[in-house]
């Protein structure tokens, strides 16, 4: 990943925030129920919500909500994105970047590494430390666990 700019993090109070990304992988129905419920509950509470996800080329998009995304074709060979999508993404500043995804992979560490996001909040995963500002819980194999706890704790923070 190749950051040349440091990005100021910063966290703000939850009730504060106004600008929130999801960044999301999910794999089946169920999940993408979990995803919309999710990002519902942040409209709901008066966020501006922006979502982007990755597809290898030829999948098919089964998702019933708006979202953007990127795919494999869209990848260079040292990893950069082109994808106007994702860089439009990667560019915003979002007071809080949720990484919704019980898995993850290299094109999402990109998107995550080169995220403007003031406070980027994903579960805990060995070796993942320096995309997050903030990581919960790792006992969470459930996507909806996993979402609950994140917004949990994050509606705790105030700053």
């Amino acid at each position: 990943m190749a950051n040349s700019k440091t990005v100021p993090r910063k966290t703000v109070s939850f009730s504060d925030a106004r600008n929130i990304g999801v960044l999301f992988q999910v794999n089946h129905d169920l999940e993408v129920k979990v995803l919309k419920k999710f990002i519902q509950k942040l409209q709901d509470s008066g966020k501006n919500v922006d979502v982007l996800t990755f597809f290898n080329s030829g999948e098919v998009n089964l998702y019933n909500f708006n979202f953007k995304f990127f795919t494999d074709s869209e990848i260079k060979s040292f990893g950069e994105i082109d994808s106007e999508d994702a860089q439009r993404f990667i560019d915003k500043n979002y007071d809080y970047l949720f990484f919704a995804s019980v898995e993850g992979g290299l094109a999402f560490d990109y998107v995550l590494a080169e995220s403007k996001a003031s406070c980027r909040v994903g579960i805990s995963r060995e070796g993942k430390e320096p995309f997050f500002e903030l990581m919960v819980g790792a006992n969470q194999k459930e996507l909806d666990d996993m979402l609950e706890n994140m917004l949990k704790v994050v509606e705790t923070i105030r700053v």
